[in-house]
């Protein structure tokens, strides 16, 4: 799991810099943080979402018989 972090670490420094050479008036560079905060959030509400249906689905015997 470190490696996995420092990994990403080193990606997101690295992009920083690539990021920095890009013209500014392009609209969509403006919003690329929120917009990709937005797709990590909703990838993790789509995970976590998933997992009670399935975490539901295997207890419903016990949740219809409470």
């Amino acid at each position: 799991m470190a490696l996995v972090r420092s990994a990403i670490g080193l990606i997101l420094v690295n992009a920083k810099r690539n990021f920095d050479k890009l013209p500014k008036q392009i609209t969509a560079v403006k919003f690329l943080p929120a917009i990709s905060a937005m797709f990590v959030m909703l990838l993790g509400l789509g995970i976590t979402g998933q997992a009670m249906f399935k975490i539901l689905a295997t207890n419903q015997w016990v949740i219809g018989n409470g």
